[in-house]
């Protein structure tokens, strides 16, 4: 069975840099977008499989939540990670986006550590937990 495949929307490259390597060294394999058009071109490409979004909420040229909606309109079933600085009820959309999605969404509070990454990660991509298990 191959590695989940997991696509990090984050604007900042540094942060990109470490989410990326904490996920792989947990087994994931990483697709990255620094801005919305460059994930939505992922998901529009029928040959890329993807297992889960992780999406930073504030980007420089969008809102994480609308690009969300618009990444669910292409895969409604993909899972979604949101990370950010501010709290659940500060970020926009995400009712909204819960609504019309199929999958499952979960919200990290920036800054957390690795393992708490991870373990956000298993509980959406439930393949992952049954292969580790």
């Amino acid at each position: 069975m191959s590695a989940p495949v997991i696509l990090v929307l984050e604007d900042f490259e540094q942060a990109r840099f470490v989410i990326r390597a904490v996920l792989e060294g947990g087994g994931y394999e990483v697709v990255e977008a620094a801005t919305e058009a460059e994930a939505l071109d992922l998901c529009g490409e029928p040959e890329q499989r993807l297992d889960l979004l992780i999406s930073d909420v504030v980007l420089r040229e969008a809102c994480g939540t609308e690009v969300a909606v618009r990444i669910s309109a292409l895969r409604p079933r993909l899972p979604i990670l949101f990370m950010s600085g501010y709290p659940i009820e500060d970020v926009p959309n995400v009712s909204l986006l819960a609504s019309n999605q199929t999958a499952a969404i979960q919200f990290l509070q920036k800054p957390f550590d690795p393992e708490r990454l991870l373990g956000k990660v298993r509980e959406l991509v439930p393949a992952v937990r049954k292969a580790n298990a």
